[in-house]
């Protein structure tokens, strides 16, 4: 992640990344969710909840 980070901050570049570890996606600057394939938010990090980032995950193991 902190490679990722620099650079972001550093480079000037844009990451897109899929993760599959919430603890990581929360450290993340913005937060796209999908679940089955569809939109559920499109957000700054900070206004998802951790209750939502665990919703997603939560729903792929069911």
């Amino acid at each position: 992640m902190r490679l990722l980070r620099r650079l972001v901050t550093e480079d000037g570049l844009a990451v897109v990344c899929v993760l599959y570890q919430s603890e990581l996606a929360a450290r993340a600057d913005r937060l796209v969710g999908l679940r089955s394939s569809l939109l559920e938010f499109d957000r700054p990090a900070s206004d998802v909840s951790s209750q939502q980032i665990a919703g997603l995950y939560l729903a792929e193991a069911s």
